[in-house]
């Protein structure tokens, strides 16, 4: 048996910044759509899964403090995610650092979630 992730709800405080920080993350758009009075957005992130932004107000759950998650990215160029990411909300939590044959850095969404990012070394280092 095989199993694989195909959907993957966040609990989002503000679902709006939140997806423009995730549009912005992986290149591919929201949608807003309405159920019960709440807005949800949903992306389609190729070769992942289906990304849903649920308003937390619908659940009735607490969101509090950081990292409710933490993502866990290989790209294959990362050239301009820092600062695409960052006008899109979020914050650079570790600057870029090479380790081994891999180029990381951390960076956090408008909600606090950690992002870690690595890609080839060949990429230069970003100064942020």
């Amino acid at each position: 048996m095989k199993t694989h992730l195909f959907k993957l709800d966040l609990l989002v405080r503000d679902g709006a910044r939140m997806a423009t920080f995730y549009e912005a993350l992986f290149g591919v758009p929201f949608l807003a759509h309405e159920m019960a009075g709440h807005v949800f957005r949903v992306g389609q992130v190729p070769g992942l899964c289906t990304l849903q932004l649920v308003p937390a107000a619908l659940m009735d759950v607490p969101i509090s403090g950081l990292n409710r998650f933490q993502l866990n990215l290989e790209l294959d160029s990362g050239e301009a995610l820092p600062e695409g990411l960052l006008a899109a909300g979020g914050e650079v939590d570790e600057p870029p650092q090479r380790d081994g044959d891999r180029l990381l850095w951390s960076v956090r969404d408008p909600e606090g979630n950690s992002l870690v990012i690595q890609c080839p070394d060949a990429v230069p280092v970003i100064e942020l």
